[in-house]
């Protein structure tokens, strides 16, 4: 089994409906967009060195998520003046912690969650030859981020290849509509069409709409190209070799998420270059006008 670690990274700036009234699963008419990267904000002590307030939200916090959790790294060194940290939100106090490593969290998907809202958060540190602060703007919003799901094998042809975009995290019924979706190799992945697959079935794709619809296609990679899905308008077409892999177009009203998984002899058409370095893919979704991508990538350990 492959563990991994997640990062998100937002292609746009957008403004978030945080007045928008809670709902299931989510408010109607949200933006696609997604939380993260995080953020890290320098405070200088007044002994000198260097801590820093960590914002794993990189701004955004969805409070359809159950926790939230803020912290005060450093260097061993550093940390040690620390007497304690004080974490204060629109001018309130909130936190005080006198441990490192200096948390303020607590639960975002209850009665108890973060107010909606834009909010300011203020870091004050206190040290034995006087204090020092930082300050960081935050939006809280019930609008769900979009997300993304890639397993890969250790070895080609060991198991299926699943990749896997949403565009809310718990949607699909007010989820925003996706018009495309592309996967993209960064780092120790690549895509092939072996002769071995040509003339053959390689996988499936699977869509689903905001009823909660799910329809599943059938992909053949062709004798000649790389076009493995070509009905109506919809389109799956494999770039053997390139950075930007798989891409997905022309789906069909109302589409939430969209999975592609390749199997048997399609699961070699895409692989870790080796099992013993991380690897990075990106799924990059595009709803109207606006495009998001969320990283997904990790080791085997």
């Amino acid at each position: 089994m492959l563990r991994h670690s997640l990062a998100a990274t937002a292609l746009v700036a957008l403004a978030l409906p945080a007045a928008a009234h809670a709902a299931t699963p989510q408010p109607p008419d949200c933006p696609l967009y997604v939380a993260g990267p995080a953020k890290e904000y320098p405070i200088a002590l007044p002994a000198g060195g260097t801590v820093t307030a960590r914002d794993p939200g990189g701004g955004i916090l969805p409070r359809t998520r159950l926790f939230f959790d803020y912290s005060v790294r450093g260097s061993s060194a550093d940390l040690a003046k620390v007497q304690k940290v004080e974490w204060a939100m629109d001018g309130t106090a909130v936190r005080s912690d006198p441990r490192a490593p200096f948390e303020w969290k607590g639960l975002s998907g209850s009665q108890k969650r973060m107010p909606r809202g834009d909010h300011t958060v203020k870091v004050t540190v206190f040290t034995a030859s006087g204090q020092a602060s930082t300050q960081f703007a935050l939006g809280a919003t019930d609008c769900q981020p979009a997300y993304a799901e890639v397993e890969l094998p250790r070895s080609a042809g060991k198991g299926d290849v699943r990749l896997a975009a949403f565009s809310s995290f718990e949607g699909p019924k007010t989820a925003p509509d996706l018009d495309r979706v592309s996967f993209t190799t960064t780092k120790n992945a690549a895509a092939a069409l072996p002769a071995s697959a040509r003339g053959r079935t390689v996988g499936r794709l699977q869509v689903t709409t905001g009823d909660s619809t799910r329809k599943t296609y059938r992909l053949r990679a062709p004798r000649r190209g790389t076009t493995l899905l070509r009905t109506g308008g919809l389109r799956v077409v494999l770039h053997p070799g390139r950075t930007r892999f798989l891409e997905v177009t022309g789906l069909p009203a109302n589409a939430s998420a969209v999975a592609v998984t390749l199997s048997g002899r399609g699961s070699r058409l895409v692989a870790l270059r080796s099992a013993t370095r991380s690897f990075d893919v990106g799924a990059t979704m595009t709803a109207g006008r606006t495009s998001v991508t969320f990283h997904q990538g990790g080791r085997f350990v």
